[in-house]
């Protein structure tokens, strides 16, 4: 990997820390929702999150 900046470090691990925090929200909160749309909503959001989280995570391990 090429060397980053510690501003591009700052900005990757705050990026890591909101696609985390925004997947664990979003299951916290569907599970206090009985409306099915809205829970999916939640769930379908909360996935994408993790992904985002899991492939940057990936992407950092191969570098």
């Amino acid at each position: 990997m090429a060397n980053i900046t510690g501003k591009e470090l700052a900005a990757i691990s705050d990026l890591l820390n909101y696609e985390q925090a925004a997947y664990k929200n979003c299951a916290s909160i569907s599970q206090n929702i009985t409306d099915r749309k809205v829970k999916q909503m939640l769930k379908t959001t909360g996935e994408s999150h993790k992904k985002r989280f899991d492939d940057l995570m990936s992407f950092l391990s191969k570098e």
